[in-house]
């Protein structure tokens, strides 16, 4: 994302993190992110002698708060003194976390973003705890419904749907029954014929082999035909690495990368 800061061009890195708990090398993956980035725009920038700003910026909603460390210095392995004298040597720069699970709802609504960025971000916050989740959505009835009346709206709000089946641990019945009485009852047919396409492509949650085939599906269109050692990884891997890597997908550059 393309920010000016003051009469410069900056920009912002955002890492989207789902992760059921907070990962100890965050800041240097982040560190992996920037410097892929940089070299990018260097190659594509040959006659500049400078480069951007890039502030690596995590989105998380892991149960309990962040917790890893954030300064890419905390990761190194050496006393406090050593790292006194080592300091200037070495890159330092902090991951700002943007934790939801720190941030309460009515701060959530009144985010300067669109209805639908809204809605995402407390939806991350609860997807883990169906009870919030299902008590909750009464609340958003009026964001739910904008969001829907708007143009794709409908196709918007499905995706949601499908993050929020493939992660709770509910039985599905009992959260549809609280996403339909949020909505105008002319679009609870809409509703019920999306839940139903769900469910035919198994995206519900306990169809472990449908959140492995939408992870397949994903890798192959990113990276192209998949190595037989990739695809055997894939088949037994567990629900948690398949989570991981369906949400490294989006920033990974390389195969590898997603599957580390």
């Amino acid at each position: 994302m393309r920010v000016r800061a003051g009469d410069q061009t900056a920009f912002v890195y955002l890492l989207l993190e789902h992760q059921s708990s907070p990962d100890p090398l965050i800041a240097f993956r982040e560190l992996k992110y920037m410097v892929r980035f940089l070299d990018t725009w260097s190659r594509e920038h040959p006659t500049s002698t400078k480069l951007p700003v890039v502030i690596p910026l995590l989105l998380c909603h892991t149960p309990g708060g962040w917790s890893a460390p954030t300064r890419f210095e905390d990761l190194l392995d050496i006393d406090a003194d050593t790292r006194a004298l080592v300091l200037d040597f070495i890159p330092r720069f902090r991951v700002l976390i943007d934790d939801l699970t720190a941030e309460a709802d009515e701060n959530l609504r009144t985010r300067a973003m669109s209805e639908l960025g809204r809605i995402v971000l407390w939806c991350l916050k609860t997807s883990r705890s169906p009870e919030e989740l299902r008590s909750g959505i009464a609340r958003w009835g009026d964001l739910f419904r904008s969001v829907q009346r708007a143009p794709n709206g409908i196709a918007a709000i499905a995706r949601v749907w499908r993050y929020l089946l493939l992660v709770h641990d509910a039985p599905e019945d009992r959260i549809l029954p609280a996403l339909a009485a949020v909505l105008d009852q002319e679009q609870k047919d809409a509703m019920a014929s999306i839940a139903e396409q769900l469910e035919e492509k198994g995206f519900k949650r306990g169809r472990g082999e449908g959140e492995r085939a939408i992870v397949l599906r994903q890798l192959e269109r990113r990276f192209g035909s998949l190595p037989p050692e990739a695809l055997t990884r894939i088949k037994e891997a567990s629900s948690a690495e398949i989570e991981r890597w369906a949400d490294r997908i989006l920033t990974a550059a390389t195969l590898a990368e997603v599957l580390e």
